[in-house]
């Protein structure tokens, strides 16, 4: 290693300017990696200023990384940082980015005009008048991600393949103008695989709209298909179109808007169109959900097809709020996570009622799940329990049984704002061995027997603890 430096440091300014000559370092042997990485590169850097007043120039060059005795060569790399009160300018070339950003004010000046004008949109009492801003804004951003074997290897190990990605924006407050976009044609990434992501926005003085979308998106047994949200601005209200399809055909279809206050936010669901699963269902034209800082509530928050029932709703004055089923199956939801496959399904009814949601949240539960089955591998029939009449005291009792698993969770929890106190008892009576086959995709077969054991629950729901032991039965 050879360092030279120049360093002048005063009250009013910082100057260093060095270069780095690092002939050969292993990161793994000095606890600077977790992997067997070794590296050797040139080094040079140049600022000057102080720390909201100034200029950067660096460049790297002749860089080698070698992981487990492969190299991978860094390329050069440039980079320039330039803040100052009246501008933001900012450089890169590289194998991992290259681009630039430009801006006409400092970074902290940057990101409240963009706040200014998104809350323009929505709250009208947030934003100030173009007349009373000392500088309006104008930004320039254009990036670029590649792909390399430095990214794919090295930086991010669990990137099987990927094509280029961008980031562009666009923006002049003066002209209440912005126009934005990401697209990542394609990414693999340890077995999740995103096929064409994109998300444009464009705004003006008068009109806001962005629309969002993926071609397709799998993971495991998920296999979402090609997926979209879209939406505008109109009188500070969001307007927003979520759509689903599978082959063609509208999977779920979902228009809501959304008010923002300063401290609330308001959804309202349209009932025209509803879809879900393919179907038509059912929402009164009154519903509404108002979140704010402490408290949830719901008008007229239905959702029917037929007998099928979702319901949400709390009594006035009371901190909590209800979740209610009737008739309802699973797969009308889980329907979106693979149209193709069966994830989960089950025939819902009952109500859950969650206390305090914003403090030591609490549970209150008479829900039963009929012929319950995950992967088309049936579970059995589950059942549960909770009561308690002070909100902090909780008793607690989980059945599933019938099928392949009997199962009880029995005891009680104390609400808590770190996360509830456990006391609870798990008997796994039995889970058979048969049904992993179908649960891992054939990962695991030819499985005969059952296991079995029990186990006491302690803890906080956040961290618990187990203790207790198992075994395999023939």
């Amino acid at each position: 290693l050879n360092l030279l430096a120049d360093i002048s440091l005063t009250p009013s300014n910082y100057n260093v300017d060095m270069d780095l000559e690092l002939n050969g370092a292993d990161l793994y042997g000095l606890n600077f990696s977790a992997k067997r990485l070794r590296t050797q590169f040139s080094f040079n850097a140049v600022f000057e200023g102080k720390p909201e007043n100034f200029e950067l120039q660096s460049k790297l060059t002749d860089g080698t990384i070698v992981l487990d005795d492969q190299a991978y060569p860094m390329g050069g790399m440039e980079l320039a940082l330039r803040v100052l009160p009246d501008s933001t300018d900012f450089s890169i070339q590289s194998n991992v980015l290259n681009g630039f950003l430009q801006s006409n004010v400092s970074p902290g000046e940057t990101y409240k005009g963009l706040s200014r004008h998104f809350n323009g949109y929505f709250l009208d009492s947030a934003s100030l008048s173009k007349e009373q801003v000392s500088r309006l804004v104008n930004v320039e951003m254009d990036f670029t991600i590649p792909s390399t074997l430095l990214l794919q290897r090295v930086i991010l190990p669990g990137l099987k393949e990927m094509e280029e990605g961008s980031i562009k924006m666009t923006f002049n407050e003066k002209e209440s103008k912005l126009d934005g976009r990401v697209n990542f044609p394609y990414l693999s990434y340890s077995g999740a695989v995103l096929d064409s992501l994109d998300l444009n926005v464009l705004s003006d003085s008068a009109n806001f709209d962005f629309d969002f979308g993926v071609m397709a998106l799998s993971f495991g047994r998920l296999a979402i298909g090609p997926t979209y949200f879209s939406g505008e601005v109109l009188e500070n209200q969001l307007y927003v179109n979520f759509n689903a399809l599978h082959e063609e055909e509208v999977l779920a279809n979902i228009d809501f808007d959304l008010g923002f206050g300063k401290d609330s936010m308001r959804l309202h669901v349209n009932p025209e169109g509803l879809i879900f699963n393919k179907l038509k269902w059912e929402v009164s034209d009154k519903n509404a959900f108002l979140l704010t800082e402490k408290k949830v509530s719901f008008e007229d928050f239905k959702f029917s097809r037929g007998e099928q029932l979702v319901a949400f709703g709390n009594d006035s004055g009371e901190n909590s709020f209800d979740l209610n089923f009737n008739d309802f199956r699973l797969k009308t939801f889980t329907s979106l996570l693979n149209p193709e496959e069966v994830l989960a399904e089950g025939l819902v009814n009952g109500v859950i009622k969650i206390e305090n949601p914003f403090g030591a949240t609490g549970l209150q539960a008479d829900l039963s799940v009929q012929d319950m089955a995950l992967l088309k591998v049936p579970l059995g029939n589950l059942a549960l329990e909770a009561s308690g009449n002070d909100q902090k005291n909780y008793d607690f009792d989980l059945r599933i049984k019938d099928k392949g698993v009997d199962l009880d969770l029995t005891g009680g929890f104390v609400a808590d704002p770190l996360g509830a106190r456990l006391n609870l008892a798990l008997d796994l009576n039995k889970f058979e061995l048969d049904m992993l086959e179908g649960l891992t995709a054939g990962a695991i077969n030819d499985g005969n027997g059952f296991i079995s054991g029990k186990f006491k629950v302690g803890g906080s729901a956040s961290e618990p603890i187990y203790s207790g032991n198992m075994s395999f039965n023939e």
